[in-house]
């Protein structure tokens, strides 16, 4: 291991435990995110109390720990990561939470419940964790719960009052919610895969968020990863392009340094891609090649397991070039 190795593995190490204390601190262990399947709700109550910070601070952490876990560049974009790995994000966690709280105050009578009308009642929407929940049910898009908090109704009373009928509440179940909140969440990554054909081909061909089987930690399953997000970090690539003058977009062979000529074309690699070309050819004829890289065509297992060890060392090869390229070019400075 190198010095540089090594300092990025103790860089690394720190960020893991930094994240694994301040997740203990705040007690945010939840079923659909990288803190395991414990599903009591105890671990989630301290959602109800998050701020923006707090909230956000987790999820950079979480992303680190993500880029980390998979090998990947910083280029990689963090809902490709999510998505992959089949991770909710906090913004769900909390908000599951804080209406969780909500149907409780408006459908029990218990201690909690009346002192929770009581603060809404009294302060109402000054009350910065109460106008923070008018706005999450705005923008889960449940108009009556949105109402009763903003017009402070929060009650049996208070919804017989506004005439609320069966079906509207129905919509304000748990479990309705919790379904809408899923939705949305859903909606919410997508929406971050829009930016050209690749990502919106990757949040479609998935249908939904989840730990796919090839993310095995190798080379190769972070190569597929960077190319379902559009984010392989080649220097033509738009996510690291602006790095590179217009004379050093090129690989170390001459040519424009796209995905298709380091994974395809590049005869630096040909040696590498050889035995993978050849049998997908054999069982897949005229398929792009591409088609195997992004996985989304069904192939045997083993052709599956030789492609992605395939451009697993194709990558592995040209980020030592990478390097190399580097130090060679300090030298001459």
């Amino acid at each position: 291991m190198t010095r540089d190795q090594g300092h990025n593995y103790s860089l690394a190490k720190l960020t893991i435990l930094n994240f694994w204390r301040e997740i203990s601190d705040i007690d945010a262990k939840h079923p659909h995110s990288i803190f395991g399947a414990n599903r009591n709700a105890r671990h989630r109550k301290s959602a109800l109390v998050w701020n923006e910070n707090i909230r956000k601070n987790v999820e950079r952490m979480q992303n680190e720990y993500g880029r980390w876990m998979w090998r990947l560049e910083r280029t990689v974009r963090n809902a490709a990561v999510h998505g992959e790995s089949g991770w909710r994000s906090f913004w769900e966690i909390e908000v599951k939470a804080k209406v969780a709280f909500v149907v409780r105050v408006l459908e029990e009578d218990g201690l909690v419940a009346r002192v929770g009308r009581a603060c809404l009642m009294e302060i109402g929407v000054r009350s910065k964790w109460w106008k923070k929940i008018g706005k999450m049910t705005e923008e889960l898009g449940v108009d009556v719960l949105s109402n009763l908090v903003w017009l402070r109704r929060m009650s049996a009373i208070g919804v017989a009052e506004m005439g609320i009928c069966e079906d509207e509440r129905k919509r304000m179940g748990k479990v309705e919610l919790e379904r809408r909140i899923q939705e949305v969440g859903r909606m919410r990554w997508e929406e971050q895969l829009q930016r050209n054909e690749k990502t919106r081909r990757c949040a479609q061909e998935k249908g939904e968020m989840k730990l796919e089987p090839y993310m095995d930690g190798q080379d190769g399953a972070g190569v597929r990863l960077m190319m379902r997000g559009d984010c392989l970090p080649v220097r033509m690539n738009e996510c690291v392009r602006w790095k590179y003058g217009k004379d050093e977009r090129r690989c170390t062979y001459g040519e424009e340094e796209t995905e298709r000529h380091v994974l395809f074309a590049c005869v630096l690699y040909e040696r590498l891609r050889e035995e993978w070309a050849r049998r997908w050819r054999k069982e897949r004829r005229d398929e792009d090649l591409v088609e195997g890289v992004l996985g989304f065509a069904v192939a045997y297992a083993d052709l599956e397991r030789l492609v992605l060890g395939s451009v697993g060392k194709i990558w592995k090869e040209r980020k030592r070039r990478e390097r190399k390229r580097k130090i060679e070019g300090k030298a001459l400075v």
